[in-house]
């Protein structure tokens, strides 16, 4: 999905004319514990339209991470500093009411970085609205912290002997958003390990092929796709990231197993 078509209805609109996505992970997040963390999972998935201080809202890259040279709006509420965020375009403008400068972030991104003493306003003005408190906020960072650790390229010479089994659908579908809107991922693998971690009944692995990006890029990428296939990993299930090297390891035993990848960008036809 287009960073900048929220996640609101087919139609683009992500105010009263459509519940979105998120929405309606809202209105189920009462049903029982799982059905809460499938909300919480759908937040730090969603891209989030936040206004900002001033026009000088930078890039945001296709990660959603955020630019040095951002600077939020923050309401002051009874003396609390609230950020207002909204997950489509539409909302946002109705709630502005008037032209507003913003920027597009990942759910994640957003709650890594920012300032501990801030809290969050989903959708201000709508029937959806949900406010994030400090506590919660600090929950949700320390769940960031535990799904995707150790975010460099793994030593890719290094071969993980894998299974010839067809991946989860569940999984793969997890991922596929993620996957599209990182443009640096050229193509992506995903095999299951031959042996579990102790403790974990299942091991998977997704290979990423993102030429020749640094390590910065990567572990920006890994963790955004990583936290994509949270809500399909099951407690005792583990998935772990490293980059494709077609000359070694477990990109070259990729080549020659022929194992077709769950994912491959489509190429410019003229280039």
């Amino acid at each position: 999905m287009d960073e900048h078509q929220g996640n609101g209805g087919a139609d683009g609109s992500g105010g009263t004319a459509a519940e979105s996505d998120l929405d309606r992970a809202l209105a189920r997040a009462e049903d029982g514990d799982a059905q809460a963390q499938a909300f919480y999972d759908a937040f730090l998935n969603a891209r989030l339209y936040v206004p900002t201080a001033t026009d000088d809202t930078g890039d945001t890259g296709d990660t959603g991470l955020p630019a040095d040279t951002v600077s939020l709006l923050v309401a002051d509420i009874e003396g609390e500093g609230i950020v207002p965020v909204f997950d489509s375009e539409a909302r946002l403008a109705d709630w502005a009411e008037e032209p507003a400068p913003f920027t597009v972030l990942a759910g994640h991104a957003l709650v890594a970085e920012l300032d501990p003493m801030l809290s969050l306003a989903l959708n201000v003005g709508t029937e959806h609205f949900k406010l994030f408190v400090e506590d919660e906020l600090a929950w949700l960072r320390e769940r960031l912290s535990e799904t995707v650790t150790d975010l460099a390229p793994h030593d890719t010479a290094e071969l993980v002997e894998f299974r010839d089994v067809p991946p989860p659908e569940t999984l793969v579908a997890a991922l596929m958003p993620a996957l599209r809107r990182n443009t640096e991922v050229g193509a992506a693998f995903l095999v299951e390990a031959a042996a579990a971690e102790a403790g974990r009944a299942r091991r998977f692995v997704l290979v990423l092929d993102v030429g020749d990006a640094d390590e910065e890029i990567f572990a920006a990428v890994a963790r955004d796709v990583g936290i994509a296939a949270r809500s399909a990993l099951g407690g005792d299930e583990l998935m772990d990231i490293i980059a494709f090297n077609p000359a070694g390891g477990t990109g070259r035993a990729l080549i020659e197993r022929s194992v077709a990848p769950i994912f491959a960008r489509a190429q410019d036809p003229l280039h």
